[in-house]
């Protein structure tokens, strides 16, 4: 650029020489210095003879020569042009071969073609006025051969422009020396481009990969320092853990990347829940839910003999203990104490019993068809008190002497054949010994819906679960016809608030399209049901179609104030799930934001405020198809981290509610409660139902006991009639 700009500011009397010859000249063609001799008198100036003889023989100076007091040329300088008052020459070192004759015999001028980048010195005699002599001025730097670039220029003075570059041969771009590129031994990221020399210029660079400011684990030099994967300092490649704090045996991590794979180091994660006084599963609690095991810690041959019972291995403090009837000191009590077949032996002055005395005893003896004596393995005999107060054998049948047969009995849940059917706690008729049982509340067994379950008989016990039992809801459903709290009475829904504010918190995945469709056949369906009620409805959405800087992603955004049903249907029916609500659905920071008194809801218009009514109950249906999710830990709109945070934040508004309805106001001169809705008790929670996927989860549970609903049941079991609409008629009734 620089040279070229002196080509195009060459002073005037440059631009006045001749134009007709150009660079493009080979070098071997430029015509020497004529044989012709011009007078150095022509010049006004001193123009010493060597100086002229160097232009005639077209050879260097070998001496400095002065040209005036303060101007020399030094030796090694060509002359190489004279049209006074002009002198051209080049200085020592430069082999510029930029040269031409101008064909006029004794003046030879120099190309001046644009294309010519090595320019020589131009001098100028200046005359002075009234002095004999002039003065030579300094009119333009010579321009030295440099390496050809692509600019249009014959750069290297050789007569060809743009020597060495060809407008097809690529090269390479661009031209930071200091980043690594791919290569058979480096395996780089980043990838030379290409550029060609076209018209005096490089065309863009093509295809070129640039760094990447960090690096990946991949096995790729990313920043491409020549190093792979190098960044190993300890927060580089970032934390795994189980969750952001330690819980149970679980204990976050650091990734490394080995291989060009990110492996987590010294993380715990939770395993399958043992007995040893830790929380392996990192759920918070330690030991719940260890299966309990039948055992039995006695000899061999000992169980079921005497008294000995197996048990049930029980999780206590970390280790296993055994809760069974195992051999003990024999006692004075009539009974196989150490279960090895005989009743209160080697005790002194020990009367078991009173002598004649005749009891039922099990495994009695028995004589067989062969007159072999044999115990039995099911049944029972009787055995008799001998003199010395201890009991004789057990024997089958009336005579102790020649017994043949044993007493049956019916079959207990003993684990014993107490009928001889050859099957222990069996009778041939019923199989297995079952029974009926029921949990509920006395005297509603078997009234409206409630129904007695069944228990099993199982080693020789009865099991915990009564299967199969219906017990009464809390409230009866508003308008089925049936009697569903098992009071005898159905449908008395006489203690049904006069006001509910029911907000509808929805899931916006795709997912949940035909629940949503579900919901709102429901609320049609029972929208005559409601028209004498004082009730309003608000909906709220949540998903990842939702995005708020405050919020978070999938905020829960309010679309439809505290308004009428119509209204909330007619939203319902235009609600559009089609493209997706993503897999980021923070359900819980819902329930903390509808639970929270004067917290703020975003939508694409502002904030708002829901419009609780301070008499009339407030209410929430929340339906996901996800677990528990939360952005607790990236906004501060949230004061929790996690879902277990979240919980033990909600936890504390719901019990008690604290919402308009709820009777928050206090009288300052008596510092009572000020009642604001009739049928609302201060300190009651609040209300809420949940139709989520995991309605077994522990969390869940722990936010709404007893309203807690599988959501795959709106539609799959036809529950949209019953569960939705019962807990929207009937929301917040007291038990009677």
């Amino acid at each position: 650029m620089l040279k070229t700009l002196q080509r195009r500011l060459l002073p005037l009397a440059l631009a006045a020489l001749p134009t007709a010859y150009s660079c493009s000249e080979p070098a071997e063609e430029i015509v020497s210095a004529p044989e012709q001799q011009a007078e150095p008198s022509l010049f006004a100036c001193p123009f010493p003879e060597e100086a002229y003889s160097s232009f005639l023989n077209q050879e260097p100076l070998s001496a400095d020569v002065s040209l005036s007091e303060d101007f020399a040329l030094q030796a090694g300088t060509r002359v190489v042009g004279l049209r006074p008052p002009f002198l051209y020459m080049y200085g020592p070192g430069n082999e510029a071969s930029c040269l031409s004759e101008n064909g006029r015999g004794a003046e030879t001028h120099l190309p001046i073609t644009s294309e010519c980048a090595c320019w020589p010195m131009l001098l100028s005699c200046e005359e002075q006025a009234g002095q004999e002599q002039g003065i030579w001025q300094l009119l333009n730097q010579e321009a030295f051969p440099g390496a050809e670039e692509c600019n249009g220029l014959d750069d290297n003075c050789n007569v060809r422009i743009d020597d060495g570059f060809s407008p097809n041969r690529p090269i390479a771009c661009p031209e930071e020396t200091f980043i690594i590129y791919d290569d058979e031994f480096k395996p780089s990221a980043c990838h030379l481009g290409e550029q060609f020399c076209r018209d005096g210029a490089l065309t863009a660079c093509e295809h070129y990969i640039a760094p990447l400011e960090e690096e990946i684990c991949d096995f790729v030099d990313n920043d491409c320092d020549g190093w792979v994967d190098e960044e190993d300092y300890p927060d580089y490649w970032g934390t795994c853990s189980f969750s952001d704090e330690a819980v149970g045996i679980c204990q976050p991590g650091q990734y490394i990347c080995e291989d060009g794979d990110l492996q987590c180091e010294d993380a715990i994660f939770p395993r399958e829940e043992v007995c040893n006084n830790l929380d392996d599963n990192c759920n918070g609690e330690v030991d719940e839910n260890v299966s309990d095991e039948w055992c039995y810690t006695g000899p061999e041959g000992t169980v079921y003999v005497g008294v000995c019972r197996p048990g049930t291995a029980v999780c206590q403090d970390g280790t296993w203990q055994c809760f069974d009837q195992h051999p003990e000191s024999e006692e004075c009590d009539g009974l196989d104490n150490d279960c090895n077949g005989m009743i209160d032996e080697g005790l002194e002055n020990c009367l078991a019993c009173v002598p004649g005395e005749i009891s039922e005893c099990r495994n009695p003896e028995v004589t067989n068809p062969t007159g072999e004596m044999t115990v039995s393995a099911c049944g029972y005999g009787l055995r008799q008190c001998r003199d010395d107060g201890t009991w004789g054998p057990c024997r089958g049948g009336p005579d102790f002497e020649n017994p043949t047969w044993v007493f049956h009995r019916s079959e207990e849940c003993n684990g014993y054949d107490d009928d001889c059917s050859e099957g222990i706690d069996t009778t041939i008729e019923e199989g297995p010994l079952h029974r009926s049982c029921y949990d509920g509340p006395a005297g509603t067994a078997d009234i409206g819906r409630c129904a007695s379950g069944t228990q099993f008989c199982e080693n020789g016990d009865w099991t915990t679960t009564c299967e199969g039992q219906v017990l009464p809801r809390r409230f009866d459903l508003c308008d089925d016809g049936l009697d569903n709290n098992c009071d005898g009475v159905i449908d008395n829904y006489e203690t049904l608030y006069e006001k509910v504010d029911v907000v509808l918190a929805i899931d916006r995945s795709m997912s949940m399209m035909d629940v949503i469709a579900a919901v709102r056949s429901a609320l049609e369906s029972y929208l005559p049901t409601l028209q004498g009620d004082d009730q309003r409805f608000a909906v709220i959405t949540f998903g990842s179609v939702h995005n708020h800087e405050v919020y978070g992603v999938g905020y829960p955004a309010l679309v439809r104030q505290l308004t009428s049903l119509e209204n909330v249907i007619s939203y319902l029916e235009s609600l559009d799930v089609s493209y997706g609500g993503g897999r980021v659905e923070p359900n819980m920071d819902v329930i903390y934001l509808v639970s929270k008194p004067g917290s703020e809801l975003a939508n694409r218009s502002g904030s708002f405020r829901l419009a609780w009514r301070a008499d009339a109950a407030p209410y929430l249906m929340l339906f996901t198809d996800e677990g528990a999710q939360t952005n607790g830990g990236e906004f501060e709109i949230y004061p929790y981290r996690n879902v277990t945070g979240a919980l033990g934040v909600c936890r504390s508004q719901i019990y008690p509610c604290e919402l308009p309805g709820c009777n928050p106001s206090i009288d300052e001169a008596t510092g009572e409660h000020i009642i604001t809705n009739a049928y609302w008790t201060y300190g009651d929670r609040f209300e809420m139902d949940l139709f989520v996927a995991d309605p077994e989860s522990l969390l869940w549970q722990q936010l709404a006991p007893g309203r807690v609903h599988d959501i795959a049941g709106i539609v799959d079991n036809g529950l949209t009639g019953v569960e939705v609409m019962d807990a929207l008629r009937c929301a917040g009734r007291e038990e009677e």
